[in-house]
């Protein structure tokens, strides 16, 4: 479910670090795949970073695979949802469709079941 699980680091384990070390503990890459939806974990503050890329088609947020298995992955969670891309797109929640243009943000509340992304052109495409 999730691309990579970052884990809070100590300071003891900050001596000698190299800048590759650095990134592969701390640089969120490759966010935006086009036609899927990419989520990383963060133990720092149980946080949920992603990014969806619907081109060409819409993607939706993926079910759990844990603790529950299968279960929405709003169940316990709210989310942000913000339009970075450089085109319109919308967002699909539990059938209610929201238009975000670029820039524009949306709040999707704890216990949504289906969340589905939809970018309306291929030429300038919405990124959330």
């Amino acid at each position: 479910m999730f691309k990579k699980t970052y884990h809070a680091t100590h300071p003891d384990m900050m001596n000698g670090v190299d800048n590759d070390t650095l990134r592969d503990r701390y640089l969120l890459t490759d966010l935006f795949v086009p036609g899927q939806v990419v989520l990383n974990y963060l133990h720092n503050e149980r946080l949920v970073v992603g990014g969806a890329a619907p081109d060409p088609a819409p993607v939706a947020l993926p079910t759990q695979t844990a603790p529950v298995e299968g279960a929405p992955f709003l169940e316990r969670r709210e989310l942000g949802v913000v339009n970075v891309g450089e085109g319109p797109g919308s967002v699909t929640v539990d059938g209610a469709v929201f238009e975000l243009a670029p820039k524009d943000g949306l709040y999707v509340p704890m216990g949504s079941k289906d969340v589905v992304f939809a970018s309306h052109s291929h030429d300038a495409p919405a990124r959330f």
